[in-house]
C-alpha cells in the first residue's frame, strides 16, 4: 500500500536500490529528499515552478514544490538563499534549520498578508458512487456525512480498535455521489482500505481520479478578491460559505471549488481537470499581480498548519492513535449508528484516554537554531515520558512548536517539560491550541 505502478519498473527499483547501497553509511538528515528515480510524476506546472526557483520533494512519485528560492536574495550568499554555484536552487541539510528557513518565512508572511498559490496536484482523490454509496461511507466514516449537495465533512476512517486508519474530507456532489480527498502519500493506502470494505453486491463504485484532476490552492486575505475577479459566480462569504463546494468556471476552466484551508487563512482549493492547470495558473498569477501574489510550498504549509493545530496523518495521527487521543473527538458522531471502531471508541470515552496529543512551545531561541522534527524525546521531571510526533517553526507566531502524545495528567496547558533538541534539553510548555487565530476569524472571514 506504500507504492503504486510508478515504482514497478526495473529502472526505478534499480535506481533506488543503488541509492540505498551507496548511502549505507550516510547520515540521514531531517527533511531530506533523495534524488534517485526523480523526477517521475510531474504536474503541468513543473517546468514553470522550477524556473521560478522551486525546490521539489517527492511524495508517491509526485514532484511537489517545497519552497521557492528567490534570485533577488542572491547577494546574501548560497547558505541562506539556497542557490548553488550553478544557479540552481537546492536544499542544504543539517540537524538545525535548513537554508530554506528564511524563504519559507517570507512565503508564510506573504500568504497571511495577501494571497499565494500552491500546486497540490498530488492530492489523492476518489469518487464513491452508486445506490449504496451513502450507507457504505456511513459505516466507514466516524463523522456524520453531509446530507446536502455541496457540503463537506472532515472525517477519520477507524480500525476496529479505534485507531485512525485514514483521514480525509468527504464532499457530497450529488445524490449517491461523493468526492473524497486525502494526502498524496496515502493514495494507495487509503484506496486499499476503502476498497477492502466495498459491498460485494455491486451497489458501490470506487474510482481513483487522482491523476485526472489537479488542484491549485489559493490562500490569504485577498484570495476571495482574486477568485471573484476570475469567475461570474458569486463567491462572497454569504454565497460561498466555509466547508462548501461549488462547481464554477474560473476563466475558461471548469473548476470544483472547495472553500477550506489547511493553513488557517481564508482560502480555496480549485480542483480541475489536469489539462486546464496551466491556463488556470496563468490567470491567477496575472490577476493576482496587483495583490503581490506569491508561489508558496509545502514547507510553508507545514509551518502554518502547526500554528493552527491541524493534524497530519502519518505524523500526528495513525492507526496507533484514536481520534479521542488526537483531540479529534468533535469529528466522531456516536449518535449516527454503527461504524467501524465505534465500540472501541465508546469504551475509551467511558474510561478516558491515557494519552492526549498536546501542543508544546519550545524555548529554542535563535542561538540554538534548531526545532523539533519528530521522535525527539520529551522529559518530565528528568524522566522520558513521550516523544515528538511532529514539529517545526511557526513563522507567523515566531514560536518553535511540537506536538506530542503525553500522559493525560501532563497534557494540561501550563505543564513544564523539556524536549531534547540536537542533544540539548530545552525548556518547553504545554499551551492552549491553536496558537494562531484561535477564534478562526481569518479562516471564516
Amino acid at each position: 500500500r506504500r507504492f503504486d505502478d510508478y515504482a514497478a519498473s526495473t529502472e526505478y527499483v534499480s535506481a533506488r536500490a543503488l541509492e540505498v547501497y551507496q548511502r549505507e553509511y550516510a547520515i540521514r538528515y531531517p527533511a531530506e529528499e533523495l534524488p534517485a528515480g526523480r523526477p517521475l510524476k510531474t504536474s503541468p506546472l513543473y517546468d514553470k515552478l522550477l524556473a521560478k526557483g522551486a525546490v521539489f520533494g517527492a511524495r508517491f512519485g509526485w514532484e511537489r514544490p517545497l519552497w521557492f528560492a528567490k534570485t533577488g536574495f542572491a547577494k546574501t550568499g548560497f547558505a541562506k538563499t539556497g542557490f548553488a554555484k550553478t544557479g540552481t536552487a537546492k536544499d542544504e541539510y543539517s540537524f538545525r534549520r535548513g537554508n530554506w528557513h528564511a524563504a519559507v518565512g517570507e512565503e508564510c508572511r506573504a500568504v497571511s498578508s495577501s494571497v499565494g498559490v500552491l500546486d497540490q496536484a498530488s492530492f489523492a482523490k476518489y469518487e464513491v458512487s452508486g445506490p449504496g454509496a451513502r450507507r457504505f461511507l456511513d459505516y466507514l466514516c466516524a463523522n456524520k456525512l453531509p446530507r446536502i449537495t455541496g457540503r463537506m465533512a472532515l472525517t477519520q476512517l477507524c480500525t476496529p480498535r479505534g485507531g485512525i486508519e485514514c483521514d480525509l474530507t468527504v464532499t457530497k456532489l450529488a445524490k449517491n455521489r461523493y468526492y473524497l480527498i486525502s494526502a498524496a502519500a496515502t493514495e494507495l493506502h487509503d484506496y486499499a482500505w476503502i476498497a477492502r470494505h466495498l459491498p460485494r453486491d455491486g451497489s458501490v463504485t470506487l474510482d481513483n481520479v487522482s491523476s485526472r484532476l489537479a488542484t491549485l490552492t489559493i490562500a490569504g486575505p485577498r484570495s476571495r478578491d482574486l477568485l471573484q475577479a476570475l469567475t461570474r459566480t458569486d463567491v462572497s462569504s454569504k454565497a460561498f460559505r466555509f466547508f462548501r463546494c461549488r462547481e464554477i468556471h474560473v476563466g475558461m476552466a471548469p473548476v470544483r471549488a472547495l472553500r477550506l484551508s489547511f493553513v488557517g487563512e481564508l482560502g480555496y482549493e480549485l480542483h480541475h481537470p489536469m489539462e486546464y492547470q496551466r491556463h488556470l495558473y496563468d490567470l491567477l498569477m496575472a490577476e493576482g499581480e496587483q495583490y503581490g501574489i506569491v508561489d508558496w510550498g509545502y514547507r510553508a504549509l507545514d509551518s502554518m498548519r502547526l500554528e493552527k493545530g491541524y493534524r497530519l496523518w502519518g505524523e500526528d495521527m495513525s492507526a496507533d492513535w484514536t481520534p479521542l487521543q488526537a483531540g479529534m473527538e468533535r469529528f466522531v458522531d456516536f449518535d449516527k449508528g454503527d461504524f467501524i471502531g465505534r465500540d472501541a471508541l465508546l469504551r475509551e470515552k467511558e474510561e478516558g484516554p491515557k494519552r492526549l496529543l498536546a501542543c508544546l512551545v519550545i524555548e529554542a531561541g535563535d542561538a540554538d537554531d534548531a526545532d523539533a522534527n519528530g521522535f525527539e524525546p520529551v522529559f518530565a521531571g528528568g524522566e522520558p515520558v513521550a516523544y515528538v510526533a511532529s514539529g517545526g517553526y511557526g513563522h507567523r507566531t515566531q514560536k518553535s512548536i511540537a506536538f506530542s502524545y503525553l500522559p493525560t495528567e501532563l497534557a494540561t496547558p501550563g505543564t513544564r517539560l523539556e524536549v531534547d533538541l540536537v542533544g540539548v534539553r530545552r525548556p518547553a510548555s504545554v499551551v492552549e491550541e491553536p496558537l494562531y487565530d484561535p477564534k478562526a476569524k481569518r479562516l471564516l472571514s
